[in-house]
């Protein structure tokens, strides 16, 4: 359920930014950022399905 309304957002959000113009740098930038941040809610999943097992 939290992924899917967090998928929705992130969706919403590329839309945004898919309407504004960016420059090379940003756009590699702007990936690296939200590697950052999926790979940061991955872990914490994954840190409390551990706790509960």
């Amino acid at each position: 359920m939290i992924v899917k309304l967090f998928m929705e957002y992130i969706e919403k959000v590329v839309q945004i930014l898919a309407r504004k113009k960016r420059t090379r740098f940003q756009k590699i930038t702007l990936v690296f950022v939200w590697i950052m941040i999926i790979a940061t809610i991955g872990s914490l999943v994954i840190s409390a399905i551990m706790t509960f097992i």
